[in-house]
């Protein structure tokens, strides 16, 4: 089955029209969905190495996210954390044309052909390649780079509300909301020390580099504040005798 009647199937189906999508589709979409039953469905949950080399001889892939630059996982991120994920559009920010040396969404027309490009390969080849980006992100920044972008210990729901109610008779704006919509511009602007002129240098930067040097800035971090506190619980022990 082509990934475009795949992503439209889904639509169809989420939206309680499937029937009438049958009913409407061509001959072919009709034999693809037919035969759909028993060679496609259920996608598989892990990546078949097999499809993700045969998609890797037509494009080129970034199934290691630290093979992209900083923009381009800003993009991933954003789309991945959406509450309306779009598997087309992260598809096409990993699977890019073999002729494309750094990844550049500057061209409208190019974007368009290269998605109407990945929506005519087998579904199953574009979900091989995207599990297997999934499983890298979550070795890459949970293992590798554990706490450097996120962590894995989250807040209760209580404790959220909480904090959210505290804000609110407080007149700010809570933590959460702050976090999410300043995230990516704070770490840019942290590479870039702070200064704006430097930006779409920053972005252009490879993920391995900008993870290792974020690492650094975290680690050191931690570091500067137990000696802060140290120094501090020294004072006070001096002051008491």
């Amino acid at each position: 089955m082509r990934f475009k009647t795949h992503l439209e199937l889904r639509e169809a189906s989420d939206e309680g029209r499937y029937d009438e999508y049958i009913e409407k589709s061509s001959l072919k979409t009709r034999l693809e969905i037919m035969d759909s039953r028993k060679d496609v469905y259920p996608l598989s949950k892990s990546p078949e190495p097999d499809r993700v080399k045969k998609m890797g001889d037509k494009y080129n892939l970034y199934t290691n996210i630290l093979n992209m630059n900083l923009g381009q996982f800003i993009l991933l991120e954003s789309q991945l954390k959406s509450e309306n994920t779009r598997d087309d559009i992260v598809a096409a920010l990993i699977i890019r044309p073999k002729t494309e040396k750094d990844y550049s969404n500057d061209n409208p027309e190019e974007e368009e052909r290269i998605l109407n490009e990945i929506l005519e390969e087998d579904v199953r080849d574009i979900n091989s390649v995207i599990s297997s980006m999934m499983f890298n992100r979550d070795f890459v920044l949970f293992t590798k780079f554990s706490g450097v972008l996120y962590s894995k210990v989250e807040k209760s729901e209580e404790e959220e509300e909480e904090q959210e109610d505290e804000d609110k008779d407080n007149g700010l704006i809570d933590d959460e909301t702050f976090n999410n919509q300043w995230f990516w511009y704070k770490i840019v602007r942290q590479l870039a020390q702070e200064d704006i002129r430097r930006f779409n240098e920053i972005y252009e930067i490879k993920m391995s580099v900008a993870m290792v040097e974020l690492s650094f800035l975290s680690q050191k971090l931690i570091l500067d504040n137990a000696r802060a506190r140290a120094e501090e619980s020294r004072q006070r022990a001096s002051i008491r005798r």
